[in-house]
């Protein structure tokens, strides 16, 4: 039986959608995304143009909604609603390769990639 609760707890958030993109316009609580802009033509990662709306409930991680600008990178994770607009859960909004309210000492390990980028000490 909690075997069971706990699939039935995970349905929603296995119906999420994740974008990874760069800021293209912005409106009033929404804006476009061209997702996966370095992907590889050849590669399975979904190029394109996505709208993603955002309301009062939406969590923006070491970001805010003040924080979105055009040309800006940012991750979002959220609900599709039809075929390219996401309803987001949650945004972090990036510059250059840190979220944008990130605290100045803070040592980023990436998974992939480059090395650790450190403050020195």
């Amino acid at each position: 039986m909690k075997l069971a609760s706990i699939f039935l707890l995970l349905i929603p958030l296995c119906s999420a959608d994740h974008i990874d993109g760069v800021i293209k316009k912005i409106r009033n609580h929404e804006f476009v995304v061209d997702q996966n802009v370095g992907a590889d033509p050849h590669s399975g990662y979904r190029r394109g143009s996505r709208q993603i709306v955002y309301q009062t409930d939406t969590i923006f991680e070491q970001s805010a909604a003040e924080d979105l600008r055009v040309g800006r990178s940012v991750d979002v994770i959220g609900d599709p609603v039809g075929r390219s607009r996401v309803r987001a859960r949650r945004i972090t909004v990036y510059e250059g390769h840190r979220p944008v309210r990130m605290p100045a000492n803070t040592c980023i390990i990436p998974t992939t990639g480059p090395p650790a980028v450190c403050p020195p000490k």
